[in-house]
């Protein structure tokens, strides 16, 4: 757990959450993500937070 839990959660969760957010909708405005194998299935690792096992390889091409 990033932000920890029940009545020890931090502070700045939030803020964070709002931060990722915003950095997130920045790139995906200026750049167009594609999987470089559209055939490829990910698989979850999760520990300790969700994350694709083996990475998730991605083209990054810019947006007109």
């Amino acid at each position: 757990m990033p932000f920890g839990g029940g009545s020890r959660t931090c502070i700045g969760m939030r803020f964070g959450q709002m931060e990722v957010k915003q950095m997130a909708r920045s790139i995906l405005d200026r750049f167009r993500l594609e999987l470089a194998d559209p055939n490829h299935t990910p698989s979850i690792r999760q520990m300790p937070t969700l994350s694709p096992r083996g990475g998730l390889p991605v083209i990054v091409r810019a947006r007109g």
